[in-house]
């Protein structure tokens, strides 16, 4: 009879099973994983940034070109 507080399904985690190695982690540290969502936030920020910076020299270069084709058709 399993004591209280056991599981009856033993888990077996298969040596190159991705899956597997991320139920590992998982089970191994229960703490909420702050290192990997800095990961996260970094690669997002840093894949936003140049999109970011590029749309005001696009506006500013949309705004110049209006302006000069409205100054050669008056």
């Amino acid at each position: 009879m399993p004591e209280i507080g056991e599981t009856l399904l033993k888990r077996h985690y298969s040596e190159n099973c991705p899956g597997c190695k991320v139920d590992q982690f998982k089970d191994t540290n229960p703490a909420i994983p702050l290192k990997l969502f800095f990961y996260v936030s970094l690669v997002v920020l840093c894949a936003a940034l140049p999109i970011s910076s590029l749309f005001p020299f696009l506006y500013f270069m949309e705004l110049n070109s209006r302006k000069t084709n409205n100054a050669n058709v008056h």
